[in-house]
């Protein structure tokens, strides 16, 4: 039975490290896309700043906000493609090791990494747009979905953490035997 369900758990792994492979080469893709093409470019900016209008921005602007978006976005995959690593490892097997439990708890960094990064990226763009069109402000702001993820993250960590210190102490026990 314990055969059957390892099984399963190495095939699904399989299959999600593809699906992440795939997500991140296609989130990426979409990123640069947006930049290139004009229409996507206003509702990234929208997004970004979380301003409902914005003024026409040059190449070199709209550059400025593209980056200040790549780093949270930039983190947002680093966590997909770690995600990716961890479901190499349960398809070899490697499962509750230190090895998985660094990985989940580099997800969780990541993740927390990217809620932070969003903060400052949103104030920074709408400070900068806001400039643009003479009415300098700073908009900050913090959805629940922003409370969740950032909760979600700390999970993440702490579980990870938590499942590495594990696999040590059963290491441990394991030479003592």
């Amino acid at each position: 039975m314990r055969e059957r369900r390892m099984a399963r758990i190495r095939r699904t792994s399989q299959i999600m490290k593809y699906v992440t492979f795939v997500a991140v080469m296609t989130l990426a893709s979409c990123y640069v896309a947006a930049f290139l093409w004009p229409g996507a470019a206003d509702v990234v900016t929208k997004a970004l700043t979380n301003m409902d209008e914005v003024p026409a921005l040059t190449a070199g602007q709209l550059l400025l906000i593209f980056t200040l978006g790549s780093v949270p976005f930039g983190l947002y995959l680093a966590a997909i493609a770690t995600a990716g690593q961890l479901f190499g490892a349960f398809h070899q097997g490697d499962v509750l090791t230190s090895q998985t439990g660094s990985l989940l708890a580099q997800i969780g960094l990541c993740i927390l990494a990217a809620q932070l990064a969003t903060v400052f990226a949103t104030a920074a763009a709408s400070g900068y747009v806001s400039h643009l069109i003479g009415e300098p402000e700073i908009i900050i702001a913090i959805t629940s979905n922003d409370i969740a993820n950032t909760l979600f993250g700390a999970l993440l960590l702490v579980v990870g953490w938590v499942i590495a210190e594990a696999a040590e102490v059963a290491a441990e026990n394991r030479q003592f035997v």
